[in-house]
């Protein structure tokens, strides 16, 4: 039975609606590389390239590749990637505990990290989580801290 008291749907809340789901559904298959050093006659996508080959990694079909942000001297900007399907960055993410080794130069230990993107709430949600996680590892050190199902998780170190 339809309700005729209900308002109708105006245009422009379903325009809004159908943008925020087309939104979340690129940010699924988009992922940010940071800590990588910015040269002037760079190319976004072989960077990519070189961070798969660290990884022994098989690069997934690549749509679009970019620094993210004003170029701002002595500041790296990340390298947002857009992949084909979202399961390309799931998969990326799972490997990605391979670049943590890499080493960039002989004396500054220069660590390459990705992670999903975004949005500002959840980078919020997140940055609390770690913070909690940081705070819980200079009081406990006998135990391996990590960020699973929105919470802070331990394990014994032994």
């Amino acid at each position: 039975m339809v309700n005729m008291s209900s308002k109708p749907l105006r245009e422009h809340t379903v325009q809004e609606a159908l943008r925020s789901v087309n939104n979340d559904g690129r940010r699924s298959r988009c992922l940010l590389i940071h800590s990588i050093e910015e040269k002037d006659d760079e190319v976004p996508y072989n960077i990519f390239q070189e961070v798969c080959q660290k990884m022994n990694f098989n690069p997934p079909k690549v749509l679009d590749s970019f620094r993210v942000g004003r170029k701002i001297p002595g500041k790296l900007r990340s390298v947002k990637v857009e992949m084909k399907h979202s399961t390309d960055v799931l998969v990326w993410l799972k490997n990605a505990g391979k670049l943590k080794t890499q080493r960039q130069t002989e004396n500054h230990r220069l660590q390459i990290y990705s992670s999903p993107d975004r949005k500002r709430q959840e980078q919020a949600a997140h940055r609390k989580l770690f913070n909690k996680m940081r705070t819980k590892i200079k009081e406990n050190q006998s135990k391996y801290y990590f960020i699973l199902n929105n919470g802070v998780n331990s394990i014994d170190k032994s």
